[in-house]
């Protein structure tokens, strides 16, 4: 099969592990703040260079949070690095750090050029635990931030509420229904008879009701076609 020209994406969606592994930082001030801060919500393991870095990101120096060196990039700074961040305005140092990342297969991140880019950073909405993130493919920072503004306020305040309580049900949920298929189709039946609804208007117990009685549903479903004529 042929993927025409408007099928093709600028980027494969999917959400990193950096869990205690090392990311590189280019830059202590600007962008590298919040950026710097998604990381280590992350739990990633920082290390910035940069002569100055912000008055917020010294505090993180000193707590212990992350680490910060004054010297000029070199190659040995890639060692053990998962990801790199970087800010620099400046295209020598990124167009080096770039082929140095590619050599060694190191993701690379820079803030407003696509050209040094082998990742790019999404606009996020977090709803712990839900995470929703997107991307312009680096066409237009400032729509993304546009988007994500809008999608924040459509999207409800306890959804990260709703993903635990369902995450809760999965083991039940497997247990009574061991196929993957057929769980794949209970929660698409459940999601979208109106539970989700039902738990962020407040009722509960009405929506622990709608999911007991669709799970009794399926499970008397598979029973009764156990005990049909010809099935073995």
């Amino acid at each position: 099969m042929t993927i025409s020209d408007k099928e093709i994406i600028p980027g494969l969606p999917i959400f990193l592990d950096l869990r205690q592994r090392a990311c590189l930082v280019l830059g202590g001030e600007g962008e590298a703040v919040p950026k710097v801060g998604a990381l280590l919500l992350a739990q990633a393991q920082v290390l910035i260079l940069a002569e100055k870095i912000d008055p917020s990101l010294a505090t993180r120096v000193a707590d212990g949070s992350l680490q910060w060196s004054q010297e000029q990039f070199r190659p040995d700074h890639l060692n053990g690095i998962w990801f790199v961040l970087s800010t620099s305005t400046d295209p020598i140092l990124n167009s080096t750090v770039q082929a140095e990342a590619q050599r060694r297969q190191i993701f690379m991140n820079v803030v407003d050029q696509r050209q040094y880019c082998s990742a790019l950073w999404p606009a996020v909405i977090h709803r712990d635990p839900v995470t929703v993130a997107f991307s312009t493919g680096g066409a237009s920072p400032a729509l993304a931030g546009y988007l994500r503004r809008h999608i924040a306020k459509a999207l409800p305040e306890h959804m990260g509420a709703l993903a635990t309580w369902l995450g809760a049900w999965r083991q039940t949920i497997s247990t009574h229904l061991p196929n993957l298929s057929e769980r794949g189709r209970f929660w698409q039946s459940i999601l979208e008879g109106g539970v989700a609804e039902r738990f962020l208007g407040g009722d509960m117990p009405g929506a622990e009701a709608m999911i007991r009685q669709k799970l009794q549903q399926v499970v008397q479903e598979e029973l009764d076609a156990t005990k049909k004529p010809g099935h073995f």
